[in-house]
């Protein structure tokens, strides 16, 4: 889970993105693992060529993670996945609809989550990079230099 948490969102093709499948569903199952996965959906969709089998990628790994999200509404891991691949996926998909709903729950219980300080940064500097939202924009600086 780690190896795949530090190499997300940076992965490179869809044979990477199978690799981490694979190694996910050899770890213990549980909900951050099970969101992973979902993600790694999301990347083949983004490396395949036909366009069929990148809906198809696309639509499994929306529904394993609107799953997920409605399952665990409060694990700021899973939020902060979904907030990351609606800001990734071409608009025409219309999968944009829950970024202030998962960026209003991740600041909220963001700094209650166990999660490793180096993972909170890297989380943060994630989402600077795809954000558009000013008011976004500051809260995320705030919570990046809280950090430190």
């Amino acid at each position: 889970l780690d190896e795949v948490r530090n190499h997300f969102p940076d992965i490179r093709s869809e044979a990477q993105a199978d690799l981490y499948i694979q190694k996910l569903e050899n770890v213990p199952k549980s909900p951050i693992s099970e969101a992973y996965i979902a993600a790694m959906f999301f990347v083949k969709s983004r490396f395949t060529t036909f366009p069929i089998r990148k809906y198809k990628y696309f639509k499994k790994g929306k529904l394993m993670l609107d799953k997920l999200v409605d399952e665990h509404p409060e694990m700021v891991e899973i939020r902060y996945l979904r907030y990351l691949l609606q800001h990734q996926v071409p608009r025409f998909l219309g999968y944009y609809e829950h970024t202030d709903v998962d960026f209003e729950m991740i600041s909220i219980k963001f700094t209650e989550s166990d999660l490793p300080i180096q993972y909170k940064r890297k989380l943060l500097r994630n989402m600077l990079q795809v954000s558009q939202q000013p008011a976004q924009i500051v809260r995320i600086n705030e919570l990046i230099n809280n950090q430190l």
